[in-house]
């Protein structure tokens, strides 16, 4: 549990939806790769899973951004 140690267990806090929507966003990229491989006709699920990895992406940017501190001008 070494780099979970200072997290809040709070399952709603900012940081959990963080890892939460890393997870996802794995879960999709290898959805991608795998529809690539396997269903290569498919084009309209491939762009509908692409969409969704971008979506999941600003999603984990917008947290992250809303969890670092404002640099000091």
């Amino acid at each position: 549990m070494g780099g979970l140690k200072n997290l809040d267990l709070n399952l709603h806090s900012p940081e959990w939806h963080l890892i939460e929507l890393k997870i996802k966003l794995a879960d999709v990229d290898a959805l991608v790769k795998d529809t690539a491989r396997l269903l290569p006709l498919d084009e309209v699920l491939r762009r509908r899973l692409k969409k969704h990895r971008v979506n999941l992406r600003n999603q984990i940017s917008q947290i992250e951004q809303s969890l670092t501190p404002p640099e000091p001008a």
